[in-house]
């Protein structure tokens, strides 16, 4: 117990201080037998850059999630849920602009392809689609609303899991992209990340009554930290 305890310690030290783009992908070795579905709630935060534009994005997502076991620790999962947005340093006079929360869906694949006695691989893939924002920018001269449209991302990668007393570690590289249009007073530019390859890493620790929960953080150019409560049946 005290070593679990140590390794989470651990875990939200370095997560506290991560940076990157990209939703939490949870676990990447499936808990769950074959034709096994399994139901939980997450929350996600995220800030990264823009390319070539003197603004950030900020993102708090709130969603649920169906999973699937495929057997031989493979699983989908689909999500839904809602995320709002900040832009910050857009606009003459305004640093911060703000919008409601919006509906979000996405969904993932988690493929174990080595089953080792103490380290397990998996590779993981995932893509996620956000509805359009309205800004707001009322301390210009005139009024100007930017909206922002086409809004998906997509991202994979290679991930390695270890078992120490009973918590579940993993970690990896991944590759991630997304884009984005930006509408403002007839112009249109589309957005683009600064960085496309990030690391993650995080801890799924056992509790009462079947209930697991993941803890998660990403390092890129900004940040991502998420967890989720997950129950397999």
């Amino acid at each position: 117990m005290k070593l679990r305890l140590a390794i989470l310690a651990a875990c939200v030290l370095l997560l506290s201080s991560t940076s990157a783009f990209a939703m939490m992908y949870g676990s990447p070795v499936s808990s769950m037998s074959g034709g096994h579905p399994s139901i939980g709630l997450g929350y996600n935060t995220q800030s990264f850059d823009i390319e070539g534009y003197p603004m950030q994005m900020n993102q708090n997502i709130a969603y649920m999630q169906l999973a699937l076991g495929l057997g031989g620790g493979w699983e989908f999962y689909a999500r839904g849920g809602g995320s709002d947005m900040k832009l910050e340093r857009i606009g003459a006079s305004k640093d911060e602009l703000r919008d409601t929360m919006k509906p979000y869906v996405g969904g993932g694949l988690n493929a174990r392809i080595y089953d080792g006695r103490v380290l397990d691989i998996s590779l993981f893939g995932q893509g996620n689609f956000y509805t359009s924002a309205d800004f707001e920018d009322e301390d210009t001269a005139t009024a100007t609303t930017y909206t922002l449209t086409d809004f998906w991302d997509a991202s994979g990668g290679v991930a390695f899991q270890v078992e120490i007393d009973k918590a579940f570690l993993y970690a990896g590289p991944y590759f991630y992209t997304w884009q984005a249009t930006l509408e403002a007073g007839g112009a249109e530019v589309d957005l683009k990340p600064k960085n496309q390859i990030g690391t993650m890493v995080g801890i799924r620790w056992p509790l009462v009554s079947g209930w697991e929960l993941d803890i998660e953080g990403q390092l890129a150019d900004k940040y991502v930290f998420g967890a989720a409560l997950n129950y397999p049946f």
